[in-house]
């Protein structure tokens, strides 16, 4: 985590001896300053879009016919929004780990207090079981 604010402009000392809650302005500036630059990068290629699209012979003359030229898109991609599928995707997987090491941490469990039992009540009755010492007492 640190080395992303590091990223966004935060400080060692702004990180670690200053106010936590001073990350979240800057994780707003970096998510602006990310939007900032997308929309730039859409503004440049649609000027690069429109500009091949006024020079038919690169466009049309070498593409076959029944090939359909896509339209470039109206507005600039979302980053938040894959950003935000590939976390849920993320804490899907994460959780689906845990809830398996929890499962296999109990079933040992289960397991090894099985096995415990069965050599308590082996010990008690001189090596024999619960039911045979019942029977026999």
């Amino acid at each position: 985590m640190f080395p992303e604010y590091l990223a966004m402009g935060m400080t060692y000392d702004q990180f670690w001896k200053e106010d936590c809650m001073l990350v979240i302005p800057y994780r707003e500036a970096y998510r602006i300053r990310q939007e900032e630059m997308n929309r730039m990068a859409w503004l440049q290629g649609l000027y690069m879009y429109r500009a091949l699209q006024s020079t038919p012979i690169i466009v049309h003359g070498f593409a076959r016919r029944d090939v359909k030229i896509e339209p470039y898109p109206a507005k600039p991609l979302e980053f938040r929004k894959q950003s935000t599928e590939r976390k849920d995707e993320e804490a899907k997987r994460i959780s689906e780990h845990i809830r398996r090491s929890m499962m296999a941490f109990i079933a040992q469990q289960q397991a090894d207090r099985k096995l415990k039992e069965q050599k308590k009540g082996g010990d008690e009755h001189g090596g024999r079981n619960d039911t045979a010492a019942r029977s026999t007492g």
